[in-house]
């Protein structure tokens, strides 16, 4: 099988699951689909261009509606969907998320490649642009830094 073949196959798989989200979404929405080689799980994640922004930030926001994701369904069935963060903000992102559930904030996402992180449903939201923000979590009063 092609490389082509190969991506075309995955992106028939990618469009399959996208729908559940947005069942308007055709292949013309999509750039290119494709492998990127196996994880630490053995799961091979895919990568998903899509053409335009609006529709990339549509299905990130509505991938809440994959019913796959249920609770208690098994984690090999399960689909998530994360944007694709560099390097450097995959390593902040680490960082974060282990200070949140050190201290038992609630919420951290990622909106445009920015990490964003609150305490509670009432709180304030922190921005995490760099090692010295993760400190903020650990003391939130602290933040200078608000996205808004």
């Amino acid at each position: 099988m092609s490389d082509n073949e190969n991506n075309a196959e995955i992106e028939s798989k990618v469009l399959t699951v996208l729908k559940k989200i947005d069942e308007n979404i055709s292949h013309d929405d999509t750039d290119i689909a494709h492998e990127l080689g196996k994880s630490k799980t053995n799961k091979t994640p895919n990568i998903v261009s899509f053409v335009s922004r609006r529709t990339r930030n549509n299905i990130y926001k509505e991938r809440r509606k994959l019913k796959s994701n249920a609770p208690g369904k098994p984690t090999s069935e399960r689909v998530f969907i994360n944007v694709n963060l560099t390097k450097r903000n995959k390593h902040l992102f680490s960082l974060s998320n282990a200070e949140r559930n050190k201290f038992s904030w609630k919420y951290i996402w990622t909106i445009n490649g920015r990490i964003l992180l609150r305490q509670s449903n009432d709180s304030r939201v922190i921005a995490i642009r760099s090692e010295k923000d993760v400190e903020h979590i650990k003391n939130p009063m602290d933040s200078p830094r608000n996205p808004n």
